[in-house]
């Protein structure tokens, strides 16, 4: 399988004069861990994660988005396999990868929560293996 199968097309962006507080409350009413830094032509700039907000608590409304992103981040292309994302993610030690074209456009990301559902998907369940926790219920 194809990372361009499983991505995310169009993810939550912003620019790099944002402020964190701005970013903080677009992560959380979205309800994602990272939002990606582009530049006006769409280009990927950086990534910026909830952890790197945690490091700035208390100067979101101050902090610019360029203080506090990492820059160049590791990035994969649509036509690399899920495997190669997932090895990439482990690596690295992150939790997910823009998707760019061949000049570094942004076009979606792929993300350690994708990789699950495709192998959540391609693994049948057992009734032997499923949690024995009233309180655990997978729902489709």
């Amino acid at each position: 399988m194809k990372v361009g199968e499983l991505m995310t097309l169009n993810p939550e962006s912003v620019r790099t004069t944002d402020t964190l507080a701005f970013v903080d409350e677009k992560m959380r009413k979205g309800h994602f861990r990272r939002v990606l830094v582009v530049d006006d032509a769409g280009k990927l700039l950086g990534i910026l994660s909830d952890g790197d907000l945690r490091e700035h608590i208390g100067y979101l409304p101050s902090t610019s988005v360029s203080a506090a992103m990492v820059e160049n981040p590791v990035t994969i292309s649509a036509e690399a396999t899920i495997g190669s994302a997932a090895d990439l993610m482990r690596w690295h030690k992150i939790g997910g990868l823009p998707v760019v074209d061949a000049d570094g456009g942004l076009i979606g990301i792929i993300t350690e929560s994708d990789l699950l559902l495709a192998l959540a998907e391609t693994v049948p369940a057992r009734a032997s293996d499923a949690p024995q926790s009233k309180a655990c219920t997978v729902t489709r």
